[in-house]
């Protein structure tokens, strides 16, 4: 991911990279804030951050843990939808497939509501994104009770934090090319 205040600010770059680094080395998949990451970016009108893949979400796969943090994950550590089937946020086989994966979610993730490759873990997580950029007074108490059905308060947490990071990212970067200073 490029650094978007190395040459304007060096020392705030320095500690934003600190921050940046802290959120995604928290508990949720690398893979869901990514796929937020760039929706994120398509919202909010910024093709160069929509393009751009953090190098996390392809190094580190999907998180260990398995889609619900709160126990009903599968044994074998993935996640499953409410019909009992195995979530599409689980592990792949390895990074190679984790990263195909990623790369087929992130094609389709302006059709995420209705694409077969999201899972409802990621629909919920996509939605919560959604109305975090749009308008975070939409956050309702049935968006909650889903988003605590497959996150636990540690992942919420991350998850929360990252949007606040991945929005004041975006916008500044935005905002600078409005003003000339960046691409």
């Amino acid at each position: 991911m490029t650094k978007p205040f190395e040459t304007l600010e060096p020392k705030l770059d320095s500690v934003l990279g600190e921050f940046v680094e802290q959120v995604w080395e928290g508990a949720m998949d690398s893979a869901t804030l990514e796929l937020c990451r760039v929706r994120m970016a398509m919202l909010l009108g910024s093709e160069v951050d929509a393009a751009l893949r953090t190098p996390q979400a392809n190094d580190s796969g999907a998180g260990g843990k398995g889609a619900n943090g709160n126990g009903a994950g599968g044994a074998d550590g993935r996640g499953t939808d409410a019909d009992g089937a195995d979530d599409k946020r689980a592990n792949g086989s390895g990074a190679d497939s984790h990263g195909a994966q990623l790369e087929a979610k992130l094609a389709a993730l302006s059709e995420w509501p209705t694409s077969p490759l999201f899972s409802d873990a990621d629909r919920a997580a996509l939605d919560f994104c959604e109305k975090y950029a749009i308008d975070p007074h939409t956050i309702t108490d049935e968006d909650c009770v889903e988003m605590n059905r497959w996150f636990s308060e540690p992942e919420l947490t991350n998850l929360t934090f990252a949007l606040a990071v991945f929005e004041s990212l975006i916008r500044s970067r935005v905002a600078l090319a409005q003003l000339g200073l960046r691409d």
